[in-house]
């Protein structure tokens, strides 16, 4: 029981900080922070690595990850599989509305 509320804390304080990385993005105030950041992560990773990297943000997309839940859930049947579904969508929305 100790454990879960150790999660759930570090769980509402990592929301809490993503809310709060967006304002800043929004507002602008991260922007030359962002592309510095990538700028130097691009330099320091040889170019043999965007074969895969490229391949990793594909199997990321969200028709492919969708595809792949559906296959798992498919064979979980009941409500546990429902559930997660459930919380997909609701994670999936809150995303697409953070977004906008």
């Amino acid at each position: 029981m100790r454990k879960s509320i150790w999660l759930a804390l570090l769980s509402f304080l990592s929301f809490l900080a993503l809310i709060n990385f967006s304002y800043f993005v929004r507002q602008g105030r991260l922007a030359q922070f962002d592309f510095d950041t990538t700028v130097k992560i691009q330099n320091r990773l040889p170019q043999s690595w965007d074969g895969f990297f490229s391949t990793l943000s594909l199997i990321g997309n969200f028709e492919v990850i969708t595809l792949v839940l559906l296959i798992i859930l498919l064979r979980w049947r009941g409500w546990y599989g429902l559930w997660t579904l459930s919380l997909y969508f609701l994670g999936l929305i809150g995303e697409i509305l953070g977004k906008i």
